[in-house]
């Protein structure tokens, strides 16, 4: 897959998760913006590597091509989310 692919799967993989966790839809707004950036990052990084390191067939669209990204995107948000719920507030 090309790298325009995941970013566009980062992208789609934040706008779900922003709506999951805030319960609205907010395309414009702060949480979005860092949604965006952590899902655009980590799809480009997991397609990257497992491009990169030929873990798998990841050329063409495949299914497995499509998921790797998802997957990827969605731990990073997951895990930037609880990380997120116990910082402190200033």
């Amino acid at each position: 897959m090309s790298f325009l692919s995941w970013v566009a799967i980062g992208l789609f993989v934040s706008f779900i998760a922003n709506m999951l966790l805030h319960k609205k839809f907010v395309f414009l707004g702060r949480e979005y913006a860092v949604d965006a950036v952590i899902g655009v990052s980590a799809a480009v990084l997991t397609g990257w590597l497992f491009s990169t390191y030929d873990m798998t067939t990841t050329t063409g669209v495949t299914l497995f091509g499509l998921v790797v990204p998802i997957i990827g995107a969605a731990l990073a948000l997951i895990t930037y989310h609880s990380m997120a719920k116990h910082l402190p507030t200033s």
